[in-house]
């Protein structure tokens, strides 16, 4: 028999008689026709007597397509949704970022929307549409515009962080089309003392025949690099970490004073150590006169500090040396030099 005649969106078909026995209709439902609907079917003979068959009905629910959900957890505790995490220099963190909608809905994409870190870097992903999808085509308004693909951002290679593609498997064991997982890989190096950044990723299902791009739904998460701490790896000594900060093996002996060996490399495990001073302004301070008041430089003071950065200089400095007021409150790491400190 031939096919039954396709629909535009939100408008069913007459149908077509397919046999003498049987009739198809098709309808493709929008957003606008969302709603309960009963479809009634009723026969009649041809041919005398012309009886009519009993009136049968269906009761029909269009439901909204709602977007994905995105939930983001720690390999090790994939029942824990949480979406802020903290990490110390040196150490590797893993996230699961994960999408998920009902088993009828593939997820079309999921993927970086967006990356704002206090190092005043801001990068941002963008949607474009391509014509080689397939033969699928939207109809009705928005034909021209083609299938939506999200176009991630690169992220800088100072911030040590991948994004990686999609696997084949799922962590649940599963393969299917509407359970999307991306892992998140962070390691915070020494140049990463007190960075903070949030991440936002956007999922999106797929389209079908009403709209240019699928329901999307957007989620961010929150990483914080905590100040002034750094985690030992196997191999690793006070002596070798001390030339990563660009100071002494005796200066973080002082913040460390229970690690009393400083060739003694790291076994297989992880010491957390302090390597600078946290140190909170008070009232009247600037940057200029706590390096000062602590004999250090305003190179050092950025390497121990990812928020003081270049591209940031405008909100915690005026002309230097006059330097401008910091909050009261804002703290930072500090390397004292006892050498050249004005107190």
């Amino acid at each position: 028999p031939p096919a039954p005649p396709r629909s535009v969106p939100g408008a069913p078909s007459a149908g077509l008689l397919t046999s003498a026995s049987q009739w198809d209709m098709e309808w493709t439902p929008c957003l606008d026709n969302v709603g309960l609907y009963f479809v009634c079917n009723f026969a009649l003979m041809a041919i005398a007597p012309y009886d009519w068959a009993p009136l049968h009905c269906s009761l029909l629910r269009v439901v909204q397509d709602l977007p994905p959900k995105i939930a983001f957890f720690d390999p090790r505790a994939p029942s824990v949704d949480r979406d802020a995490y903290r990490v110390r220099m040196g150490e590797a963190l893993h996230i699961t970022a994960r999408a998920v909608d009902n088993p009828s809905d593939p997820i079309d994409f999921l993927g970086v929307l967006s990356v704002d870190a206090v190092t005043g870097d801001a990068i941002r992903a963008k949607v474009e549409y391509v014509q080689d999808r397939g033969a699928g085509q939207v109809l009705g308004d928005g034909t021209s515009l083609g299938w939506a693909r999200l176009v991630e951002p690169l992220l800088p290679v100072y911030l040590k962080m991948t994004v990686h593609a999609p696997a084949a498997v799922n962590s649940m064991g599963t393969s299917v089309g509407h359970v999307v997982e991306r892992s998140i890989v962070f390691q915070p190096s020494r140049l990463h003392s007190g960075l903070g950044m949030e991440v936002c990723f956007v999922a999106a299902d797929s389209r079908g025949q009403c709209k240019a791009v699928g329901a999307a739904t957007t989620r961010c998460l929150t990483i914080d690099v905590v100040r002034c701490r750094y985690a030992m790896q196997m191999g690793e000594s006070l002596r070798t970490v001390a030339g990563m900060f660009e100071t002494s093996w005796l200066q973080l002996y002082a913040f460390n004073p229970t690690h009393t060996m400083a060739d003694l490399p790291v076994g297989n495990t992880t010491v957390e150590i302090a390597v600078g001073h946290p140190y909170t302004f008070q009232r009247g301070e600037t940057v200029h006169s706590v390096m000062h008041k602590f004999g250090t430089d305003l190179q050092h003071l950025m390497l121990m500090n990812a928020d003081l950065s270049r591209q940031t200089e405008a909100r915690w400095t005026g002309q230097l040396p006059v330097g401008a007021e910091m909050p009261q409150g804002y703290q930072i790491c500090i390397v004292p030099n006892s050498c050249g400190t004005n107190v």
